[in-house]
C-alpha cells in the first residue's frame, strides 16, 4: 500500500523507502493539417496546411482529431504523440485528395480531338479541354456545360469538384438560309459554292461578297405565318458587306396570305448590316412587301444600302419591330404603291435615331381607305436625328413621329415637292408631305 508522506510524520519503526511523485504540468502542442497537392506531395504551405494549437498534460498522449469539413480530401489514420514539456511537439494529419471520374459527351458531335483532362482526375485540378468539336449538319459548337439540362457553364480555368462530372457540349442550330440553301457546318465557308456568301460562326455575321441571290424560302417558323426572304434568319444575325462589293438581294416570290410577307431579308431577332460594300435588297410582291424586314432592333453602321418594297398589298422598305439606328451610312428606302394598306419608307415600332450619313425615306401612293393607313416617308414613336443629312417624302406625310433633331436645320414642304421652307414648330409635323434635315452650314 503506498501512503502519501504528511508533513511533520516521524520515522516509523522499520525501514522506510520515500519515493517522489512527479505530477505533468500543461503544456501546449501543434497540430499541423496537411492537405496533399496535386502532385502527390505534402508541401509546408500556407495553403494546404492549416495550424492548429492545443493543450496537454506533459507525458501524456496527444488528442489531435482529424477534420471532416475538407471538401475533396480524405484525413489519414492519426498517429498520436507523447507531449513534450518543452512545446516542440507536433502532430501531422495528413489529408489524401479524392479522386472522381471526368467524361466527355459531344451530344451528338464528332469524336474528340486532342489533349483534355478525362478518365480518373484529382479534386481541383484544372480541366483541360479538347480541341472545340464539330457536328454535321447545320451546328455550331455552343461551349461546353456541366449539367444536361446544358445550364452551367464550363469556364475558362475551372477545376475537378468533388464528385464525378460529366460535361455535355451544346449545340447551336445554324437557323440561316440564303436562296433557300440552309448554313451548315459543312458549307460555312462557302455558302453557294461561288465564293460569295460565307458565314462566321464566331461571331453570327453572314457575309456578303458580290453576291447576286434570288429566290426565297418560307415555312420555317412553327407558325400560321408563311413569311419568306431570300435571306432568312431565326434569332439575330449580322450581316457585314465586304469593301468594295456590290450585293443584290432579290425576293422572287409573291405573298399570297393574308399575313404573308415577302421580303428580301427577314430576321427574326435582331440585326446588323455594316461594311464599306454596297447593299441592293428588294421584297417580293403580293399581300406585304418588305425589303428588309426584322423583329427585333435594326443596326445599319458605316455602310451602303438601297432597300425596296414593291408594290403591294402594304409595303415597307425597311421595317423592324424594335429600334433602328443608322450610323454614318447612305441609305436609300424606297416603298412602292399600295394596294389597300400603307406605303412606308422607313416603319419601327420604336425609335429611329440616325446619326450621320445621308438617308432619304421616300413613299409612294397608298390607295387604302382604312383609318390609320396612307403614305409616310419616316413612321416611329420617335425620329432622333444628330447628324447627316436626312430626306423623307410621302403622299400623306414625310414623318410620323415626335422629331428631335436639336440644332438641324429643318426645311419642309405640304406639298409633294421639294422644300424650301423652314419647319414651323407651330405646325404638326404630319402637315408635311416632303421634310429635309441637314446641319446648318
Amino acid at each position: 500500500m503506498i501512503e502519501e508522506l504528511e508533513n511533520n510524520a516521524t520515522m516509523p519503526a522499520a525501514d522506510l523507502i520515500i519515493t517522489a511523485k512527479w505530477i505533468g504540468e500543461e503544456r501546449s502542442y501543434t497540430v499541423k493539417h496537411m492537405k496533399e497537392d496535386l502532385n502527390g506531395g505534402y508541401p509546408d504551405i500556407e495553403e494546404l496546411v492549416e495550424i492548429e494549437t492545443l493543450t496537454g498534460i506533459t507525458d501524456q498522449y496527444t488528442n489531435a482529431v482529424a477534420k471532416t469539413n475538407y471538401e475533396g480530401f480524405t484525413a489519414q489514420p492519426v498517429e498520436q504523440k507523447k507531449i513534450a514539456a518543452d512545446g516542440s511537439t507536433v502532430v501531422e494529419i495528413k489529408y489524401t485528395r479524392n479522386e472522381y471520374s471526368l467524361t466527355w459527351d459531344v451530344n451528338g458531335g464528332d469524336e474528340l480531338q486532342g489533349q483534355y483532362t478525362s478518365g480518373i482526375v484529382k479534386y481541383g485540378t484544372t480541366i483541360i479541354k479538347p480541341i472545340e468539336p464539330t457536328r454535321k449538319g447545320g451546328y455550331a459548337f455552343g461551349g461546353w456545360y456541366k449539367d444536361r439540362n446544358l445550364t452551367v457553364k464550363l469556364e475558362e480555368g475551372d477545376t475537378m469538384p468533388a464528385s464525378a462530372l460529366t460535361l455535355y457540349a451544346k449545340w447551336i442550330e445554324y437557323k440561316i438560309w440564303v436562296e433557300g440553301v440552309q448554313v451548315t457546318s459543312d458549307n460555312l465557308e462557302n455558302v453557294l459554292s461561288d465564293g460569295t456568301v460565307s458565314y462566321d460562326d464566331k461571331t453570327n455575321t453572314l457575309i456578303l461578297n458580290g453576291a447576286k441571290l434570288k429566290g426565297h424560302i418560307s415555312k420555317i417558323e412553327e407558325s400560321s405565318t408563311e413569311h419568306t426572304g431570300a435571306i432568312y434568319a431565326i434569332g439575330d444575325l449580322n450581316i457585314e458587306l465586304v469593301s468594295n462589293s456590290n450585293n443584290e438581294v432579290l425576293n422572287d416570290s409573291k405573298a399570297t396570305g393574308g399575313s404573308e410577307w415577302a421580303c428580301g431579308i427577314y430576321v427574326t431577332g435582331n440585326l446588323t448590316i455594316s461594311g464599306s460594300g454596297t447593299l441592293n435588297v428588294t421584297g417580293g410582291t403580293g399581300t406585304t412587301s418588305h425589303g428588309i424586314s426584322v423583329g427585333g432592333k435594326l443596326i445599319i453602321e458605316e455602310t451602303n444600302i438601297i432597300s425596296i418594297g414593291q408594290e403591294a398589298s402594304g409595303v415597307s422598305a425597311i421595317f423592324a419591330r424594335g429600334d433602328i439606328i443608322i450610323i454614318r451610312s447612305t441609305v436609300e428606302a424606297i416603298a412602292n404603291k399600295s394596294a389597300s394598306g400603307s406605303s412606308c419608307g422607313i416603319e419601327s415600332y420604336g425609335t429611329i435615331n440616325i446619326s450621320g450619313g445621308n438617308v432619304i425615306a421616300t413613299a409612294d401612293v397608298s390607295n387604302s381607305v382604312f383609318s390609320g393607313t396612307g403614305s409616310y416617308g419616316i413612321t416611329a414613336s420617335e425620329v432622333i436625328i444628330s447628324g447627316g443629312i436626312v430626306n423623307a417624302s410621302g403622299k400623306k406625310a414625310a414623318i410620323i413621329a415626335l422629331l428631335t433633331a436639336d440644332g438641324m436645320k429643318i426645311m419642309g414642304s405640304k406639298e409633294d415637292v421639294e422644300p424650301t421652307e423652314e419647319y414651323d414648330p407651330e405646325e404638326k409635323i404630319t402637315n408635311y408631305k416632303r421634310i429635309k434635315i441637314e446641319p446648318y452650314s
